[in-house]
């Protein structure tokens, strides 16, 4: 396919639940048009609450190269390689504040750094508790090894970028309602129930990070506007990147409060919902000026009305 002119310049697409079924399988027609964008000239980048080595999978079998955003916007790495181009840092007081408070309601926490020698992500785990059934059970199903440790160490003080938790279900609504009274506008924070487990995944970053943040960064990178991107997701951690891009489609799988959120609605993961989006995107009918024609036709409301494609 000879590369075409768009006003678009990158779609930014989420994993889990957008990409990756609950078979942990990507369709084979999403898979395709991805690769249609990409040599139609769209940068195709992973927009993901992973690290770039727990995406390695998929970026492998798309072939991506480039800038993506991981770890809920903390990093944007060179997708080829997994290494950190730019990454957002938890200053080291606030963040053995936040391990201290978590650890002393019996929670081992789980801390991610960018690697100062490597620029890879580096898993430590606190040694307040055992670590959650489910991280370990995550751990042994993506090969990633932590080292257990008391607090930051030394060679990876000012380097921390994300501090986390699992919790059981039950426990989690008083968690977060601690954490916001303690820590308030100081961090972020994302809490996400896991599909794969059954419990609640409560994480802590610097504050003003999220996946927007993420593409933005990612824009700089590409010498891009960030309002060339287009977003794709489905999920709570979705939001922010939903919120604000120019064009963001939500997955047909997603709630109705996430859907809310975005500029549009494509079909469920299970249907392929990526593939509709690019193929929108490679006919044109996502350029600007072909949707505000479309936006004066009666063809919207059947179309666009009920945000769905």
């Amino acid at each position: 396919m000879a590369k075409f002119s768009s006003h678009w310049k990158a779609i930014a697409c989420d994993l889990d639940g957008t990409l990756i079924g609950l078979d942990h399988k990507v369709n084979e027609r999403d898979m395709e048009a991805l690769h249609q964008a990409r040599r139609a000239g769209m940068h195709v980048a992973i927009c993901t609450g992973r690290n770039a080595l727990e995406s390695a999978g998929v970026i492998g079998a798309l072939g991506l190269r480039g800038p993506g955003v991981f770890v809920n916007g903390a990093m944007v790495c060179d997708m080829s390689v997994g290494k950190a181009m730019r990454s957002r840092w938890i200053a080291d007081a606030l963040a053995r504040e936040v391990i201290d408070f978590l650890g002393s309601k019996g929670h081992a926490v789980m801390m991610q750094a960018d690697d100062q020698a490597t620029r890879l992500p580096a898993y430590l785990m606190t040694d307040h508790a055992p670590p959650h059934q489910s991280i370990q059970e995550w751990m042994l199903i993506h090969r990633i090894s932590s080292r257990v440790c008391g607090g930051i160490p030394p060679e990876h003080e000012g380097r921390i970028v994300r501090l986390g938790i699992a919790v059981n279900l039950q426990e989690a609504a008083e968690l977060e309602i601690a954490i916001a009274r303690q820590f308030g506008e100081r961090i972020s924070t994302q809490s996400m129930r896991s599909r794969f487990f059954d419990v609640q995944i409560l994480e802590v970053f610097s504050p003003g990070t999220n996946k927007w943040s993420g593409i933005e960064s990612m824009a700089t990178e590409l010498k891009i506007d960030a309002n060339q991107v287009i977003a794709v997701g489905d999920d709570t951690n979705d939001v922010a990147m939903l919120e604000g891009a120019s064009l963001s489609f939500a997955m047909g799988n997603a709630t109705p409060e996430i859907q809310a959120t975005a500029k549009r609605v494509t079909r469920p993961q299970s249907e392929c919902g990526v593939a509709a989006v690019i193929e929108d995107l490679l006919s044109g009918k996502l350029e600007p000026e072909a949707m505000t024609k479309l936006a004066s036709s009666s063809q919207l409301q059947l179309r666009y009305h009920r945000k769905m494609i």
